[in-house]
């Protein structure tokens, strides 16, 4: 908006201060010399007037004709006529003829000018003109070329010290011999440095007319963000017909803001809402959105029936919010929270929030006591639906944290911590509506911990903890069935990590190109971990990870890691840079990089139970049988360039010969002109805990790449979302933003398959968006998430 604002400022305003400082110049102007005694030498404020002829037709009417020009050296301004009348009794000026009206920063002509002297209006008559905008907005918002404004009007009156009104005009940005685009009004009513109120006004692009409105309100004031209309978005689905996206931006002062939104549908209804931010301090800032969306009753047609969709309403409320408080302490909260999640799956472009089957609330407060100290407070519930009524509800209400960070004792070679926490964990289903299946209880945990790292070769290190794990619940079950019945665990967690010995070797590469030595390290490393038997673990509502925990089991982790790292060459050095690099050899390396990371590791168990309760990987809790062996986990990280970038994590399941999770991703740019970003992910669940060897395969395939070409005036994004297991193409979309040097456009084309989504009204629904900027103002990213894949759109909001 800062771009177009200053335009207009310019454009319409800018170049008024000249019938400010004109009338009042003239009206020091003297009749000629013929008449009157010859005057003394004029003032560097006086004006300096040539013309061919000067006329003094009676004592109070003075005419200059035959090629007039006044010049104000003070003011910077020049003003030219074929004639130019002087009333010196009526305080008025009337130039005609080629009027021609020039200042530092504009140029104005007109056919015939009327001003006042001392009420300092006037009218000019058939007008136009330019205004230079270069010291008031950022070159590169007009492809880095001078930034000016044309205007024109039939009329324009000066109706007062900072009001105008211009009748039958327009103005752009545009500096083309055939400008691109133009606003133009049946009136504009500027009010210098606030606003400019346009009636009957239409968007023109490349003369064709874009949009009307009967009426517009435009911001004109000094500052960065303005208060003014956002232009909007034209769209069409097949779920909601033709759309129209429309936003108000309020600039409420320099720390925070309100957009509101309306989206227009012509086959559901429509949807409003609003979002206010807010940027206290570095450390206090927050949002918050709320739309409501009212649909009405409709009917789409489906393999030849009609499929009726009711009338319904619902509200969409998202925000997050990070508050600084007295001593050091810090609040946080958020909360997504769809009062009707269907109708969010039907309506959102973005894919997170149109396959997301959860709504969250959730607050917290922590801060420092002092002293190693820290408390942190967290009241937070998260629910995840199944169907349209159906959920499984889980939070905190409240957790109590207390941690003691790790304090060595005296000089020993001993540390100490603590950390304890009370907790009332909400865990139940809801189905049809009713609570059902309720195991919410409240938890009371105490962990001390006592650390002894002892290193005694440099290629060897060991360090040791022991844990005391002191656990009560208010609840417990007896005979499978939960009761009343309180519980207390008491084990100890014995833990010893042996790192070492570490193997390296170095080559020098001089041929290499881009390093001059690369570094293997091999670096192997054993966890011997204990855990002390305990009673009544059949007892324990398992709710949390730690309720997972098996008594009396000994667990040896091993595993080793792979490192390739290289020794970049210096760049190019500079007369300057050698000096220094002389003084200094060892800054001659550009960096150290790791190009390839390999680790491989596994767990083996003496109860072969504890295989199925590990968090430490991910196919823990798929169920089956245990096997006294984890799955073999392998991660691979590449960084070959800068600009390249690879990782892996699969699980193998060696007692069942199955690849449990399969997790890769990449990156790779080439310059600032391409970067793509892709995905896979495969894994094994077991969708019924009557047959947990019964399992099928999750496999998705994921990516995303930008091209940006002519210095960013033209780009797109291409992206999708494959469900490999069925063939199913779940997202592909596709944006394309052309920006020229004052105008852009951008298009946006998205299919969303919508599954067994049976909510929706039609199996895939197909989307199209189409926005405009103009002279760096941009349009919005709606609530729905257009304009979401990358071409251009600067956010909700923002002007």
């Amino acid at each position: 908006m800062l771009a177009l604002k200053a335009c207009a400022h310019a454009a319409l305003s800018g170049w008024f201060g000249l019938a400010v400082a004109v009338p009042g110049a003239w009206a020091q102007a003297r009749p000629p010399a013929a008449a009157l005694p010859a005057p003394a030498a004029p003032a560097a404020a006086d004006p300096v007037i040539t013309a061919a002829r000067q006329e003094l037709i009676d004592a109070s009417h003075v005419r200059y004709s035959g090629g007039v020009e006044l010049e104000l050296p003070a003011h910077g301004l020049r003003i030219s006529a074929d004639v130019i009348d002087h009333y010196l009794d009526r305080h008025h000026v009337t130039a005609v003829g080629h009027v021609v009206f020039v200042t530092p920063s504009s140029r104005v002509a007109a056919d015939r000018a009327e001003v006042d002297t001392v009420d300092r209006t006037g009218t000019f008559f058939n007008a136009f003109g330019s205004a230079s905008v270069s010291d008031r907005v950022d070159r590169s918002f007009f492809g880095t070329q001078e930034p000016d404004a044309f205007f024109y009007g039939e009329t324009i009156d000066k109706l007062g010290a900072a009001r105008y009104r211009i009748r039958k005009g327009g103005f752009t940005t545009c500096i083309q011999p055939t400008p691109r685009w133009e606003m133009t009004a049946g009136s504009v009513t500027l009010t210098v440095h606030q606003r400019a109120v346009l009636t009957n006004a239409v968007l023109k692009v490349k003369d064709v007319p874009l949009f009307y409105l009967p009426a517009l309100y435009y911001p004109i004031d000094k500052e960065n963000r303005s208060t003014g209309f956002l232009l909007p978005i034209y769209g069409t689905s097949l779920v909601r017909g033709r759309t129209l996206s429309n936003a108000f931006f309020w600039a409420i002062d320099r720390s925070q803001d309100v957009t509101l939104m309306h989206d227009w549908f012509s086959k559901t209804g429509q949807g409003y809402g609003g979002e206010y931010r807010y940027v206290a301090s570095s450390s206090s800032n927050g949002q918050l959105r709320i739309y409501r969306l009212d649909e009405r009753a409709t009917t789409y047609r489906q393999n030849g029936a009609d499929v009726p969709q009711p009338a319904t309403s619902s509200l969409d409320l998202r925000g997050t919010v990070v508050q600084g408080l007295p001593g050091g302490f810090r609040a946080r909260g958020s909360v997504d929270f769809p009062t009707d999640l269907a109708a969010r799956q039907r309506y959102q472009q973005d894919l997170f929030s149109a396959t997301s089957r959860v709504r969250s609330y959730q607050g917290n407060v922590s801060g420092a006591l002092g002293r190693g100290n820290a408390i942190s407070a967290t009241y937070g519930v998260s629910e995840v639906f199944h169907g349209a009524d159906d959920s499984v509800t889980s939070g905190s209400e409240p957790r109590v944290q207390f941690t003691r960070a790790l304090t060595r004792l005296g000089r020993l070679p001993l540390y100490v911590a603590a950390t304890s926490e009370y907790a009332g964990i909400a865990r139940f289903d809801t189905v049809e509506g009713a609570r059902r299946n309720d195991q919410s209880l409240t938890r009371a945990e105490a962990t001390p911990s006592l650390q002894f790292p002892w290193t005694k070769w440099p290629f060897l290190s060991v360090r040791s903890s022991i844990a005391w794990h002191h656990t009560w619940w208010t609840e417990s079950l007896v005979d499978g069935v939960q009761s009343d019945a309180p519980l207390y665990r008491q084990y100890a967690d014995l833990r010893a990590t042996i790192t070492g010995p570490t193997l390296t070797r170095v080559w020098d590469t001089p041929g290499l190109g881009f390093a001059e030595r690369l570094k293997h390290v091999i670096e192997p490393e054993v966890v011997v971990q204990r855990t002390t038997g305990f009673d009544d673990r059949d007892r324990v509502v398992l709710l949390e990870t730690g309720d997972y925990v098996y008594g009396g089991v000994t667990s040896v982790t091993y595993g080793v890691t792979n490192r390739i790292l290289a020794r970049r060459r210096t760049p190019a050095t500079t007369a300057v840079t050698a000096a220094v690099t002389a003084a200094a050899p060892a800054a001659k390396a550009s960096g150290t990089r790791e190009l390839l990371t390999v680790q491989l590791q596994q767990t083996h168990y003496s109860d072969p139970r504890a295989s199925t309760a590990d968090p430490r990987y991910g196919s823990a809790f798929t169920g089956g049988p245990g096997s006294a062996f984890s799955p073999i986990a392998l991660a691979v990280r590449a960084n070959p360039t800068a600009t390249a970038g690879v990782t892996l994590r699969a699980e193998y399941d060696g007692a069942h010969g199955q690849l449990k999770t399969l997790q890769l991703a990449g990156t790779l740019a080439a310059g600032a002109w391409l970067s793509t970003s892709g995905g896979w992910s495969r894994s094994l669940y077991a969708p019924s805990v009557l047959d947990p060897l019964a399992t099928e395969a999750r496999n998705y395939l994921s990516s995303r790449s930008s091209v940006t070409l002519g210095q960013r005036h033209l780009g797109g994004a291409y992206q999708f979302y494959l469900n490999l297991s069925d063939g199913t193409l779940v997202e592909q979309r596709l944006g394309v933003f052309y920006n020229a040097q004052c105008c852009g456009v951008s298009f946006e084309y998205q299919t969303f398959d919508f599954g067994a989504n049976t909510h929706a009204p039609v199996p895939q629904d197909r989307r199209f968006n189409i926005s405009f900027t103009l002279a760096g103002l941009g349009s919005f990213s709606n609530v729905l998430g257009a304009f979401g894949v990358g071409q251009g759109a600067t956010g909700t909001g923002v002007r």
